[in-house]
Protein backbone atom coordinates (compact mmCIF):
# COMPACT_ATOMS: atom_id res chain seq x y z
CA UNK A 1 0.00 0.00 0.00
CA UNK A 2 2.80 2.31 0.80
CA UNK A 3 4.68 1.88 -2.49
CA UNK A 4 1.53 2.47 -4.41
CA UNK A 5 0.67 5.72 -2.50
CA UNK A 6 4.40 6.78 -3.18
CA UNK A 7 3.58 5.90 -7.21
CA UNK A 8 0.78 7.66 -7.19
CA UNK A 9 1.96 11.22 -5.74
CA UNK A 10 4.89 10.65 -8.23
CA UNK A 11 2.48 10.46 -10.94
CA UNK A 12 1.08 13.59 -9.48
CA UNK A 13 3.63 15.34 -9.11
CA UNK A 14 4.91 14.44 -13.04
CA UNK A 15 1.35 15.27 -14.20
CA UNK A 16 1.35 18.66 -12.36
CA UNK A 17 5.00 19.58 -13.24
CA UNK A 18 4.14 18.49 -17.34
CA UNK A 19 1.00 20.58 -17.37
CA UNK A 20 2.80 23.94 -15.80
CA UNK A 21 5.47 23.45 -18.24
CA UNK A 22 3.23 22.71 -21.23
CA UNK A 23 1.20 25.74 -19.80
CA UNK A 24 4.47 28.37 -20.08
CA UNK A 25 4.80 30.19 -23.08
CA UNK A 26 8.07 30.34 -25.46
CA UNK A 27 6.75 33.08 -27.47
CA UNK A 28 8.59 36.06 -27.90
CA UNK A 29 7.43 39.10 -25.94
CA UNK A 30 5.34 42.23 -27.30
CA UNK A 31 7.04 45.45 -26.63
CA UNK A 32 4.85 47.66 -29.17
CA UNK A 33 1.51 47.94 -30.99
CA UNK A 34 0.49 47.65 -34.87
CA UNK A 35 -0.67 51.61 -34.48
CA UNK A 36 2.97 52.30 -33.22
CA UNK A 37 4.54 50.32 -36.37
CA UNK A 38 2.02 51.59 -38.76
CA UNK A 39 2.69 55.25 -37.60
CA UNK A 40 6.83 54.64 -37.80
CA UNK A 41 5.76 53.47 -41.70
CA UNK A 42 3.75 56.37 -42.44
CA UNK A 43 6.49 58.79 -40.81
CA UNK A 44 9.02 57.04 -42.75
CA UNK A 45 7.82 56.64 -46.07
CA UNK A 46 6.13 60.36 -46.00
CA UNK A 47 10.18 61.38 -44.94
CA UNK A 48 8.24 63.91 -42.85
CA UNK A 49 11.34 64.86 -40.78
CA UNK A 50 13.96 63.95 -43.36
CA UNK A 51 16.05 61.84 -41.24
CA UNK A 52 15.82 58.42 -41.46
CA UNK A 53 14.74 57.17 -44.87
CA UNK A 54 17.59 59.63 -46.61
CA UNK A 55 20.32 57.84 -45.29
CA UNK A 56 19.15 54.46 -43.63
CA UNK A 57 16.20 53.79 -46.98
CA UNK A 58 12.66 53.05 -46.78
CA UNK A 59 13.38 49.59 -46.94
CA UNK A 60 15.90 49.99 -43.88
CA UNK A 61 18.79 48.92 -45.64
CA UNK A 62 21.10 51.89 -44.91
CA UNK A 63 23.98 52.59 -47.56
CA UNK A 64 26.90 50.82 -48.05
CA UNK A 65 28.03 53.62 -50.75
CA UNK A 66 27.75 51.99 -54.22
CA UNK A 67 26.81 54.39 -56.89
CA UNK A 68 24.01 53.44 -58.19
CA UNK A 69 22.05 53.15 -54.74
CA UNK A 70 18.88 54.86 -54.55
CA UNK A 71 17.65 57.52 -53.87
CA UNK A 72 20.88 58.42 -55.22
CA UNK A 73 22.70 60.82 -52.65
CA UNK A 74 22.87 63.97 -54.87
CA UNK A 75 18.96 64.01 -55.00
CA UNK A 76 19.03 63.89 -51.30
CA UNK A 77 19.12 67.09 -48.96
CA UNK A 78 22.58 68.98 -48.15
CA UNK A 79 22.55 68.07 -45.07
CA UNK A 80 22.12 64.31 -45.73
CA UNK A 81 24.30 64.56 -48.71
CA UNK A 82 26.98 65.41 -45.84
CA UNK A 83 26.22 63.03 -43.38
CA UNK A 84 26.40 60.39 -45.58
CA UNK A 85 29.57 61.46 -47.15
CA UNK A 86 31.02 61.74 -43.87
CA UNK A 87 30.07 58.43 -42.72
CA UNK A 88 30.29 56.82 -45.86
CA UNK A 89 28.53 53.23 -45.14
CA UNK A 90 25.34 53.87 -43.22
CA UNK A 91 24.24 50.20 -41.08
CA UNK A 92 21.42 48.61 -41.83
CA UNK A 93 18.26 49.16 -39.86
CA UNK A 94 17.15 45.91 -40.67
CA UNK A 95 18.53 42.22 -41.04
CA UNK A 96 21.33 39.79 -39.71
CA UNK A 97 23.61 43.33 -39.65
CA UNK A 98 20.93 45.14 -37.33
CA UNK A 99 20.44 42.64 -35.30
CA UNK A 100 24.27 41.61 -34.86
CA UNK A 101 24.66 44.93 -33.87
CA UNK A 102 22.03 45.44 -31.14
CA UNK A 103 21.16 41.70 -30.36
CA UNK A 104 22.62 42.32 -26.91
CA UNK A 105 20.94 45.61 -26.35
CA UNK A 106 17.46 46.88 -25.07
CA UNK A 107 15.09 48.77 -26.81
CA UNK A 108 15.58 51.23 -23.45
CA UNK A 109 19.25 51.44 -25.06
CA UNK A 110 17.93 51.77 -28.77
CA UNK A 111 15.19 54.90 -27.66
CA UNK A 112 17.93 56.21 -25.92
CA UNK A 113 19.84 56.32 -28.87
CA UNK A 114 17.11 57.30 -31.00
CA UNK A 115 17.14 60.49 -28.20
CA UNK A 116 20.29 61.25 -28.18
CA UNK A 117 20.74 61.43 -31.91
CA UNK A 118 17.18 62.55 -33.10
CA UNK A 119 16.16 64.69 -29.75
CA UNK A 120 14.52 67.02 -32.76
CA UNK A 121 12.03 64.59 -33.38
CA UNK A 122 9.18 63.94 -31.07
CA UNK A 123 8.82 61.52 -28.11
CA UNK A 124 5.90 59.88 -30.35
CA UNK A 125 7.46 59.53 -33.49
CA UNK A 126 10.83 58.09 -32.30
CA UNK A 127 8.71 55.41 -30.49
CA UNK A 128 6.73 55.29 -33.45
CA UNK A 129 10.06 54.38 -35.77
CA UNK A 130 11.43 52.08 -33.49
CA UNK A 131 8.14 49.98 -33.14
CA UNK A 132 8.64 49.74 -36.88
CA UNK A 133 12.39 48.99 -37.41
CA UNK A 134 11.27 45.94 -34.36
CA UNK A 135 8.39 44.84 -36.55
CA UNK A 136 11.11 44.63 -39.54
CA UNK A 137 13.11 42.44 -37.64
CA UNK A 138 10.15 40.32 -36.55
CA UNK A 139 9.18 41.37 -33.38
CA UNK A 140 5.95 40.65 -32.47
CA UNK A 141 3.29 43.20 -31.92
CA UNK A 142 1.03 43.86 -28.73
CA UNK A 143 -1.31 45.03 -26.44
CA UNK A 144 1.01 47.33 -25.22
CA UNK A 145 2.65 50.47 -26.79
CA UNK A 146 6.51 51.00 -26.39
CA UNK A 147 7.61 53.21 -23.85
CA UNK A 148 11.08 54.98 -23.25
CA UNK A 149 11.08 52.75 -20.21
CA UNK A 150 10.37 49.55 -21.67
CA UNK A 151 13.81 47.40 -21.47
CA UNK A 152 14.01 44.47 -23.32
CA UNK A 153 16.80 42.83 -24.81
CA UNK A 154 16.40 42.32 -28.45
CA UNK A 155 17.25 38.90 -28.98
CA UNK A 156 13.91 38.03 -26.93
CA UNK A 157 12.18 39.76 -29.80
CA UNK A 158 13.32 38.77 -33.08
CA UNK A 159 12.88 35.43 -34.58
CA UNK A 160 16.05 33.30 -35.21
CA UNK A 161 15.78 34.34 -38.96
CA UNK A 162 14.77 37.70 -39.62
CA UNK A 163 11.56 37.53 -42.30
CA UNK A 164 12.68 38.41 -46.06
CA UNK A 165 16.22 37.79 -45.16
CA UNK A 166 18.17 34.59 -46.08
Amino acid sequence: MRLASLLLIVAVVFVVVSATLAGQSTDRPAVYTREQAEAGRLALETNSFGVCSDCHTNALTGRKGDAGELPSISSLPEDSQKMINVYGKVPALVGPEFLKRWSTRTTKDLSKEFQDRFGVLSEETRLNLIAYILQSNGALAGMRPLTMATDVQIRNLAPTEVPGQQ
